[in-house]
């Protein structure tokens, strides 16, 4: 099954209140354990940095790409 990948112009970071941003990320793997190893780490981080996320899991290449939505990075098999 062959699926077209469209590359849109990346969207500058969304500046909230007090000089914080906000990022939209998604994790992409097959083993669930390593979505729930990531997750937190991000969210670690992003609290750290003043930073606000969105973090979406897929756990197949599909779902993320028919998913229809925009991220700021992604995570894929790490």
């Amino acid at each position: 099954m062959e699926q077209k990948v469209v590359l849109s112009e990346p969207k500058p970071l969304v500046l909230l209140g007090k000089g914080r941003i906000k990022m939209k990320i998604a994790i992409c793997d097959d083993e669930q354990v390593i979505i729930k190893l990531v997750k937190p780490k991000l969210y670690e981080y992003a609290n750290s940095h003043r930073i606000d996320l969105v973090v979406d899991e897929y756990y197949s290449g599909e779902a993320l790409v028919t998913a229809d939505k925009n991220y700021d990075i992604i995570f894929l098999d790490y």
